[in-house]
């Protein structure tokens, strides 16, 4: 990623991030309080690698909690059983005369 990328991404985000407190709708992740005061000063001055410790978070949470908790969820399971129906050869008996 290029300087010219992260400053477009930075005015991105930080239009998007406007956009929500404007809605008083700003989705929070669960990070610790100084990886989040870390964040908040690297995006005065953004770099490739600004947002790597809160991803590090974000995907040891997914890992623990959101993935197996999606893995068990009543949608997935349905999506597994439509996808194991269609693999299952569908058996045709003929009858004999």
């Amino acid at each position: 990623m290029c300087l010219d990328e992260v400053l477009q991404w930075s005015q991105s985000f930080e239009k998007l991030m406007a956009t929500k407190r404007q809605l008083g709708k700003g989705e929070q992740i669960n990070i610790d309080s100084p990886t989040r005061e870390a964040i908040i000063m690297n995006i005065q001055k953004p770099t490739p690698s600004c947002f790597d410790e809160a991803q590090r978070i974000v995907y040891l949470h997914m890992e623990r909690d959101s993935y197996p908790r999606f893995l068990g969820s009543a949608i997935y399971q349905s999506l597994l059983r439509r996808l194991s129906a269609r693999r299952e050869p569908s058996v045709s008996i003929k009858e004999t005369e």
